[in-house]
């Protein structure tokens, strides 16, 4: 049964409870062409990104703080629920809880049916879903698709869609998602929902398996050769070894590196490549046609560099002024620990600031 067929006491009722007015702001034409939709929208997938994966990269100094905060979205942003009409197509590495993008929004059988898009697959699994940042309550039930090749057409979609008249079949290959059930009763106003999602599967040339993993130069690696939404280029497979088994390398209790990001915000490749290898902690220099990852710690000297093999006026040194150098370091980072997530401060303070005889340059992080 769709909305327009209920009595229009039971549509009032509906409106009341679930908080329908207004839901034609959410209801979009996706049903035969969402992926297509979304491509046209993902990150880097434009003319800037394509001339700049072809021209060839190499990394010079360190990422910018401009450039990390780039790739990075504040916590609050990032569970918001929002329509999923020409939205990006987020891209999740590690672990992180997003709102939900609302596709579709139909009545089916007395109940709301939402069909939520998460992000990016495959991903490893959908840990948890909550509605208004609670335990899904009773009279609400969820299905879930990690965005596998594999997977099928959603029967609740294809059924309310057919109670509209219009066929719907596509398994959406390639996006993760979720379609929630919500009885009349469940709700007081329009549901909002999110989820904690554990993200992207990454080859690891190290064991030649495809699984789920937080290290950042095996995230680095995968965005690399994206033909989707990274930049479609091949990486030397040992350099990516080393680099991975430094971010592995335990210091105190915990990997040296690891790496939990969402990628929502339009940004050029130079951008989030900048943002990854400083996660990754290493240098990128193409090598032979690959793309080779440079872990960015001491080693063995294997070339001297003397004044006959430098070019006269080719080599320039520079560093910052003194106007330039922060005296006030402020690190954002997200705590897990309560829900929703929200951003936390850490700030380091150079002698004399708070004191007042060392003037204040902030620099922040996120």
């Amino acid at each position: 049964m769709a909305y327009e067929d209920l009595s229009p006491f039971y549509q009032n009722r509906v409106n009341q409870r679930l908080g329908t007015i207004g839901l034609p702001d959410y209801v979009t034409d996706l049903a035969a062409n969402l992926p297509e939709k979304y491509r046209q929208r993902q990150i880097l997938r434009d003319e800037q990104a394509k001339a700049f994966a072809a021209s060839g990269y190499t990394s010079t100094g360190l990422s910018s703080r401009k450039d990390v905060n780039s790739a990075a979205t504040p916590p609050k942003d990032a569970q918001v629920q929002a329509a999923a009409e020409n939205a990006p197509l987020r891209i999740v590495y590690g672990q992180q809880r997003l709102g939900a993008q609302v596709a579709n929004v139909l009545v089916y059988q007395n109940q709301l049916i939402v069909h939520a898009i998460w992000c990016e697959g495959p991903i490893d699994s959908i840990v948890s879903v909550t509605m208004n940042d609670e335990s899904l309550p009773a009279g609400v039930t969820a299905t879930h698709y990690t965005g596998a090749d594999g997977q099928t057409a959603d029967a609740t979609l294809i059924a309310a869609f057919a109670a509209l008249g219009i066929t719907y079949a596509d398994t959406l290959p390639g996006v993760a998602y979720s379609v929630f059930h919500v009885s009349a009763t469940a709700s007081d106003g329009f549901p909002n929902f999110a989820a904690v999602i554990k993200g992207r599967k990454v080859y690891d040339p190290r064991t030649l398996t495809t699984a789920w993993s937080d290290n950042p130069a095996l995230c680095l690696a995968d965005f690399i050769e994206s033909n989707s939404y990274g930049l479609d280029r091949t990486t030397d497979s040992a350099s990516v070894e080393d680099a991975a088994d430094e971010c592995d390398a335990v210091v105190g209790a915990a990997a040296r590196r690891s790496l939990n990001l969402v990628l929502e915000n339009v940004a050029t490749s130079r951008q989030h490549m900048e943002a990854l290898r400083a996660y990754a902690g290493c240098w990128i220099v193409e090598s032979g046609g690959d793309l080779k990852l440079v872990p960015d710690r001491p080693r063995a000297t294997d070339h001297t560099v003397t004044a006959s093999g430098i070019l006269a006026g080719s080599l320039q040194l520079s560093k910052l002024g003194v106007q330039e150098v922060p005296t006030v370091i402020d690190v954002r980072w997200t705590d897990t620990s309560v829900t929703p997530w929200v951003e936390r401060s850490a700030v380091a303070y150079a002698a004399g600031v708070l004191a007042g005889t060392t003037p204040r340059r902030e620099s922040q992080i996120s």
